[in-house]
């Protein structure tokens, strides 16, 4: 069974990644692991954090992070011609 913050930390994985793609599952991942680790300090700060995230992700870049991933990858494939 999960708890309803399980099912958040997991919905932020899948939204900041991106969906449908093994990259973006490891770079939600990654973010949802580390945001905790970097804000230890503060961890009442953890939940506004995520919140902005799925925000920002949604309006500035709705593939998730797998798709600037991708992006950039692209990018530097084609670097010296661009």
């Amino acid at each position: 069974m999960f708890t309803l913050q399980e099912s958040i930390t997991l919905f932020v994985a899948v939204v900041v990644g991106g969906l449908a793609s093994l990259e973006g599952s490891v770079l939600g991942a990654a973010f949802v692991i580390l945001v905790p680790q970097l804000v230890s300090g503060a961890r009442a700060l953890v939940p506004v954090i995520f919140g902005v995230a799925i925000v920002l992700v949604l309006l500035f870049e709705p593939l998730g992070l797998a798709g600037r991933w991708r992006r950039l990858r692209a990018y530097f494939a084609h670097w010296p011609f661009r």
